[in-house]
């Protein structure tokens, strides 16, 4: 997905939720590609809480492709179909992997977004066994430096 179409999805999601107010963040390629790490998005992918799931779940129930438990996360997964775009809302039982605590905001082409800043991004890409991700933000760091 290039920058205006992820642009226009985040403005959906953002303004979709501005009445609504929940928990969450970006996540997976999104949430990389927001803080300048050298990747494009094929998807979305979103982090939140109990609450933030039942929100995603009625606001955007008309775009609601599956509603699922993932044994393997382990986390509660809402896929929508958004623009003709894949989104994954994502609960996990764990806060060593929601990580919601260290939620940032930054600023990316006028929206104001909540990310998973890049060293916290790091550390869930090495619990969950994303050797190839951490590898990523890895040589990011040292290419910002």
């Amino acid at each position: 997905m290039n920058d205006q179409e992820l642009y226009r999805l985040l403005q959906t999601v953002t303004t979709t939720l501005q009445n609504h107010p929940c928990l969450w963040r970006l996540g997976g390629s999104a949430n990389l590609h927001v803080q300048e790490v050298d990747i494009l998005p094929k998807d979305l992918d979103l982090t939140t809480n109990a609450e933030g799931l039942e929100t995603f779940r009625t606001l955007f129930r008309d775009q609601l492709v599956k509603d699922y438990y993932k044994d393997s996360l382990p986390a509660h997964v809402l896929e929508f179909k958004i623009q003709s775009n894949e989104v994954e809302v994502i609960y996990h039982n764990d806060p060593l992997l929601d990580l919601l605590d260290s939620v940032q905001f930054i600023d990316w082409k006028g929206l104001h977004l909540p990310v998973l800043p890049l060293n916290q991004a790091l550390l869930f890409y090495e619990r969950t066994g994303r050797d190839e991700r951490a590898e990523l933000i890895r040589k990011h760091f040292k290419s910002s430096s």
